[in-house]
C-alpha cells in the first residue's frame, strides 16, 4: 500500500508541474561604454551604468546589432562607443548578448555635434 500511495503521489506532482524558465524571456537590459572588442572571440568588454566592474560578453550569429533605426553588422562595433545592449547571464556558459543598439553615431562623436544624452540635433544616432 505505501509504494502504491508513494508512486501515485510522485505521479502527481510530475503531472502537474509547470515548466519554469530560468532566465527573463527578453533578458536583462544596460546601458555603457564599450572599452574593447575581440573580433577573433566575438566578445567585448563593457562599463555599464551603476556598475563599477568591467562585464564581458560574448555574442553569436543570433546576435541583433543596430546603428539608429537601421541593423548592422559587429563590425561597427568598437570601443569607446555608447551603446544599449540585452544579455542574459546563463548558470554554466558565459554571458552572451542577444542585441546591442549604438547610441552615438562615432563620426558625430568624433566631430563633437552630439549633446550630452549622445543625440544629434534631437534625434537618436
Amino acid at each position: 500500500m505505501t509504494a502504491v500511495f508513494r508512486f501515485s503521489a510522485i505521479a502527481c506532482c510530475l503531472l502537474t508541474a509547470s515548466a519554469a524558465n530560468a532566465m527573463p524571456r527578453l533578458g536583462r537590459e544596460g546601458t555603457g561604454l564599450v572599452q574593447s572588442v575581440d573580433r577573433n572571440n566575438r566578445r567585448f568588454a563593457i562599463k555599464l551604468e551603476g556598475d563599477a566592474r568591467l562585464r564581458t560578453f560574448d555574442w553569436n550569429k543570433d546576435t541583433r546589432f543596430f546603428q539608429g533605426y537601421a541593423s548592422t553588422n559587429p563590425r561597427a562595433l568598437r570601443s569607446g562607443i555608447i551603446v544599449s545592449i540585452y544579455y542574459h547571464v546563463p548558470f554554466f556558459g558565459r554571458p552572451f548578448v542577444t542585441k546591442v543598439v549604438f547610441l552615438v553615431n562615432p563620426t558625430a562623436r568624433r566631430r563633437g555635434i552630439t549633446d550630452e544624452l549622445g543625440t544629434v540635433r534631437g534625434q537618436p544616432v
